[in-house]
């Protein structure tokens, strides 16, 4: 489609931003009409309105040197450069963010002690550690003791009988099994 002109006869001193509405189309309150601004509009919705029914249209529109009539808005390069300031404009300040925490990030690591928690949990493993491994060496001797004294045909061992101390074994196996499932997390 080409580009055409358009003459106003008598040109309206009204504020399209003081007009109520958006986009394309705004309501003025003192000639009581909607205003259409042709620049907001694609070349064919603009020349569809200019050749409609209405017999008093009122409309707005932006002009090049030559007085031809800008359509659709801005232009496709006007609307790439803003795209792509914006996208350059993010670009920039993210960069400038990550750049400043940098510096601070790997200062309070190497400023701050190590967290509490860790150090409360490695002392606990190491109390469990330490506490596993004495009942594991009772229940060593316990049994070594035992087999020691069947091997003798010994019936008793500190006063014990022999079904005395399989039922202490089991019962300390069954304690100590019982203690392991309360301290595991």
């Amino acid at each position: 489609m080409g580009t055409f002109e358009l003459r106003v006869a008598s040109p309206c001193t009204e504020s399209w931003a003081a007009m109520a509405g958006g986009g394309s189309q705004r309501f003025c309150a003192r000639c009581e009409r909607n205003v259409h601004d042709l620049s907001a509009m694609s070349a064919d919705a603009a020349m569809s309105l200019l050749c409609g029914p209405e017999e008093r249209l009122c409309v707005r529109f932006n002009a090049r040197a030559d007085g031809s009539v800008v359509f659709g808005g801005e232009s496709r390069l006007r609307r790439v450069l803003r795209v792509a300031g914006l996208v350059a404009l993010s670009a920039w300040f993210w960069a400038t963010v990550v750049l400043v925490q940098l510096p601070w990030l790997a200062l309070t690591r190497r400023v701050s002690p190590p967290p509490k928690q860790a150090n409360q949990e490695r002392d606990r493993n190491e109390r469990e550690l330490a506490l596993k491994q004495r009942a594991y060496e009772k229940r060593l001797r316990l049994l070594t003791a035992i087999k020691s004294e069947s091997r003798r045909g010994h019936m008793t061992m500190g006063g014990m009988t022999k079904e005395d101390r399989y039922r202490a074994v089991r019962a300390y196996e069954q304690q100590h099994h019982h203690t392991q499932k309360k301290t595991t997390p």
